[in-house]
């Protein structure tokens, strides 16, 4: 070898070690020395895990430490949406869904098309039909046949068109994403619903049961429809799923026993569609759905309710919801944000946030929360500041007596604002996190009237389902 070709081969090498050494000093700045994460705009962030010698040893203090580190790092939404959603752009579009395995398969620029599910026909789209039992099945909840052979039925489709849905002639194809379906500018989850009475039951057993064991309360259910059930009947792909929801909730008005009071918000829902009832970009609906809804219950029980035009609104303008983060950050919805609104009561009423066992009372300013612009997606917590711990409130616009609980998951926080004027105390619990048994804390505060608010996804999940029955003796 030559003086020429060594000098050269001892410069690469000093020149590799130097891009060795400068890669490894910036990692280590980037990820141990730069601020760090704190809060996400999508997601739910690992936590710093507590060190202790048994941990340390089965290695599951070393597998949270390294998860704490990679899901906090600096600049890490940025570098996990946006930059990544622009990446993901230079290998063509990709679609994910879940096989019947329940597997995930990727398709490169193409769309998967569900087969429908046999032997099951549609009820028409008014409440006021007769209910309709699905047939007998060994099928699972929800399923899918493979075959493509079946015969269901289309629902009937609603005279309005929604104003700002896919449909029209200028609207972008389909997208399909996992169990989402992005239809123009909206994203939705699809529900597939409990055609076979699997669950719903189960869910209908656990109200009947509280009722029985408290005679003296007044119980309500509110089932929340998830927004396929308004706007899924436009999807070329998954229509024959859109009646879905009302069936369940026909059915669930037949289990519930007479102690039951169900409140039937699918009827102003879908006379509302065309109205912003239903966020584009995130899984819950809107504070003007939760209006309706309210109405709806108000006049159900015949109880006073102030008109939406005596709120003031509050717009927050860029949202891009939870959906953004579970399409993988796709260009639909980064392109197309929202707006987030809230309505806020001129009442005055007094609020207190508690933990899950009712203790360790801390008094709030309001139960609107402050969820800043770092926190983008994350500004459904601004009603009660999500579903960390119970709350409780006294309002000064009402003094009929009347104690509401509210047993519920995250859809229920957006009704509170709506209940000042009709309930003289508000109780607010969710039933995933909540410690007390219902009997007793109803007892104990002299709780009058109890509605479980929840969405359809949470009437037919076990583990909601599994969450309630603790909840009731």
């Amino acid at each position: 070898m030559s003086k020429k070709q060594t000098a050269l081969l001892k410069l690469a090498k000093a020149i590799g070690s130097m891009l060795i050494l400068g890669t490894f000093l910036f990692l280590f700045v980037f990820c141990t020395l730069l601020p760090r994460t704190t809060v996400s705009n999508y997601d739910t962030l690992a936590k710093l895990p507590e060190f202790s010698w048994s941990s340390l040893f089965d290695g599951s203090y070393t597998a949270q430490l390294g998860k704490y580190f990679s899901d906090t790092v600096f600049m890490r939404d940025t570098l996990k949406g946006e930059y990544y959603a622009e990446l993901k752009t230079w290998f063509g579009k990709e679609t994910v869904i879940l096989t019947e395995e329940g597997e995930e398969e990727i398709i490169i620029g193409g769309i998967n098309i569900p087969s429908e599910d046999p032997g099951y026909s549609e009820p028409d789209v008014s409440w006021g039909g007769d209910i309709s039992l699905p047939p007998e099945s060994d099928e699972p909840s929800g399923s899918e046949s493979s075959s493509g052979s079946g015969n269901s039925s289309e629902p009937d489709s609603p005279s309005e068109e929604p104003s700002q849905d896919p449909g029209g002639e200028d609207a972008p194809p389909e997208i399909i994403y996992d169990s989402l379906v992005i239809l123009g500018t909206r994203v939705m989850e699809v529900y597939y619903g409990d055609p076979n009475l699997n669950k719903l039951p189960r869910f209908a057993d656990a109200l009947n049961t509280f009722a029985a064991n408290n005679p003296e309360l007044n119980v309500y259910s509110m089932v929340i429809p998830k927004a396929a059930a308004f706007y899924l009947d436009k999807s070329p792909s998954y229509k024959q799923f859109a009646g879905r929801t009302l069936n369940d909730l026909k059915n669930l008005d037949k289990l519930y026993s007479d102690q039951v009071q169900a409140i039937n918000i699918y009827d102003i829902l879908m006379a509302h569609k065309n109205e912003d009832i239903y966020m584009r970009t995130d899984h819950h609906w809107s504070s003007l759905g939760a209006y309706y809804a309210v109405k709806q219950f108000a006049s159900d029980l015949g109880l006073p309710f102030q008109d939406i035009s005596t709120y003031s609104k509050n717009v927050r303008e860029g949202y891009r919801g939870t959906l953004y983060a579970w399409t993988n950050y796709h260009d639909v919805v980064k392109n197309n944000p929202e707006d987030f609104v809230t309505y806020v009561p001129k009442a005055t009423y007094t609020y207190e946030t508690y933990d899950q066992s009712f203790q360790n009372p801390r008094k709030r300013d309001s139960f609107f929360h402050k969820v800043g612009d770092n926190a983008v997606s994350s500004w459904y917590l601004t009603f009660i500041g999500g579903d960390s711990y119970s709350v409780k409130i006294k309002s000064n616009a009402c003094n009929n007596g009347r104690k509401l609980l509210i047993v519920k998951d995250s859809y229920g926080n957006a009704l509170v604002p709506y209940l000042l004027y009709s309930f003289e105390e508000i109780y607010v619990v969710d039933a995933r996190e909540f410690r007390i048994h219902l009997d007793d804390f109803t007892e104990q505060q002299g709780i009058t009237d109890v509605l479980f608010a929840e969405c359809t996804y949470s009437a037919i999940g076990n583990a909601y389902i599994q969450k309630l029955e603790g909840l009731i003796k």
